[in-house]
C-alpha cells in the first residue's frame, strides 16, 4: 500500500531478507489519541552488509490496526502476520487493539512451537502436544531433560508493535514480544522497538518530560517528534539514514491515511538539525576550564 513512497523497484516482503535485521519502529498518540503517527526506517542489516531504502516495516493487519516489525528472525514476520489475520477474521466478530495484540501473541507462540517440532521433537517422532502428555514417560530422565533444555533455548527475535483504535475511535500501542504478555503504551503515549529503541524513546521522554510530547498535540507535532526521534536513532549503525515511512491516520470511517515523503522528511531534518539536534555550545571548553577543580590533598 506504501511501496510508493520507497524507490521504484518491487516491493520485497520482510520474508526475503532472511537473517536480516530490522532496526527502528516509533509510535505516537496524538489529538488526544484520535490519531496515530507512525515511523520506520527502511534498511535491513545481514551483518557483515545492509541495505536501505528496501524494507516494508509496517503493515496493515486489521481494519483500523497496523503492525510494525523488528527484530532479527524477520523472515518468520509474514508468516506470523497472515496467521494472525486468519485467526482475526475466522469468527465474524470485531476486535478491539488488544485482542489484535493477544492474537498476534499467539501467532508468534504457535510459530516458535513449530520451530521447536522442526529442528527438536519431529525427528523424534513427538508434536509439541504429544511431547507435553507423553514425553515424560517415553523418554529416559536424561534424555527429557536435554530434550526440555533445548526447547526452552528456541525462541524468535521479533517484536510487534501492535497501533490501532477502537470503537470509541481511541488510539492504542501493544507491543509484543513472545516472551512476556502483550504490553501496553497508551499512558506513555509513545513507544518504540528495533535497536535503535534506546535512542529514539530517550528523545521522546525528554520532550515528554518538558510537556511539549503527549497524546493531547497536533498530529504536525506528532509528526516532528516521531521522526526526529528517528534520526536521534540513526546513532545505531542498524538504523537507515537515507528515509524513513512516515505516517499518520485515523479511526475515522475513511480510515485516512497521510504520509511524508522524502523530501518532505529532507525538510523536516534541516529544521531540526538547524534548531532542535543537540549541539555544543560556542566556548564550551573556556566556560567549564574554572569549574574543574584540582583535589584538595
Amino acid at each position: 500500500m506504501l511501496s510508493h513512497l520507497l524507490p521504484k523497484q518491487p516491493a520485497p516482503r520482510t520474508a526475503d531478507w532472511r537473517f536480516a535485521r530490522m532496526s527502528v519502529c516509533i509510535a505516537v498518540l496524538c489529538e488526544e489519541r484520535r490519531r496515530l503517527v507512525t515511523v520506520t526506517d527502511t534498511k535491513v542489516n545481514f551483518g557483515v552488509f545492509s541495505a536501505d531504502t528496501v524494507a516494508m516495516k509496517d503493515v496493515p493487519i486489521y481494519r483500523r490496526c497496523t503492525a510494525l516489525i523488528a527484530g532479527n528472525d524477520t523472515e518468520h514476520a509474514n508468516s506470523i502476520l497472515d496467521r494472525a489475520t486468519q485467526l482475526l477474521y475466522s469468527d465474524g466478530k470485531p476486535k478491539s487493539p488488544s485482542e489484535v495484540a493477544d492474537i498476534v501473541d499467539q501467532a508468534l507462540a504457535e510459530r516458535v512451537n513449530r520451530e521447536i517440532e522442526t529442528k527438536i521433537l519431529r525427528k523424534r517422532g513427538f508434536t509439541v502436544e504429544t511431547f507435553l502428555e507423553k514425553g515424560k514417560q517415553k523418554c529416559t530422565p536424561s534424555a527429557y531433560l536435554s530434550l526440555c533444555n533445548r526447547i526452552d533455548q528456541i525462541s524468535l527475535s521479533l517484536r510487534f508493535l501492535i497501533c490501532g483504535f477502537d470503537a470509541k475511535g481511541l488510539g492504542h500501542i501493544y507491543s509484543v514480544d513472545g516472551k512476556t504478555a502483550p504490553a501496553n503504551y497508551d499512558s506513555i503515549g509513545f513507544w518504540a522497538i528495533g535497536s535503535g529503541a534506546q535512542a529514539a524513546l530517550s528523545s521522546l521522554a525528554f520532550h515528554a518530560n518538558n510537556a511539549a510530547v503527549s497524546a493531547y498535540m497536533s498530529k504536525e507535532e506528532g509528526v516532528y517528534f516521531a521522526l526526529t526521534a528517528k534520526f536521534m536513532a540513526e546513532s545505531s549503525d542498524e538504523v537507515g539514514k537515507k528515509g524513513a515511512l512516515v505516517t499518520t491516520f485515523d479511526a475515522s470511517a475513511e480510515h485516512k491515511l497521510e504520509y511524508v515523503d522524502l523530501e518532505g522528511q529532507d525538510k523536516i531534518r534541516s529544521l531540526w538539525g538547524e534548531y532542535g539536534a543537540p549541539r555544543v555550545p560556542k566556548g564550551v571548553a573556556n566556560f567549564v576550564k574554572p569549574l574543574v577543580q584540582p583535589n584538595a590533598d
